[in-house]
């Protein structure tokens, strides 16, 4: 048999940090301790804390590679640069 894990879906925008750790602890629970991050998708108010998750517990990101609106995407999509927020790089398209 496997163990529990712990997970969070999505990690909220960066300056929310310190609200997501008081609330992790008011369940019981610490950041440090979560498994897996899962992404629904690539908005800044669902990744922005991503990279300080990842440093803090070493958990798994796991999220899709097709952006949120493929559809619009398609049509009207330009990349952009590569960014680095939190020591997490992003490559992303601006719509």
């Amino acid at each position: 048999m496997g163990r529990d894990r712990t997970a969070l879906i999505d990690s909220g925008l960066y300056a929310g940090y310190p609200s997501l750790e008081r609330g992790s602890e008011e369940l019981g629970l610490k950041l440090v301790d979560l498994d897996m991050l899962l992404l629904t998708h690539e908005h800044m108010d669902h990744v922005g804390n991503n990279g300080a998750i990842k440093r803090a517990s070493g958990c798994t990101i796991v999220g899709h590679k097709a952006p949120s609106c493929p559809a619009k995407t398609r049509a009207r999509s330009q990349p952009s640069s590569r960014i680095t927020i939190t020591g997490v790089t992003m490559r992303g398209w601006t719509t």
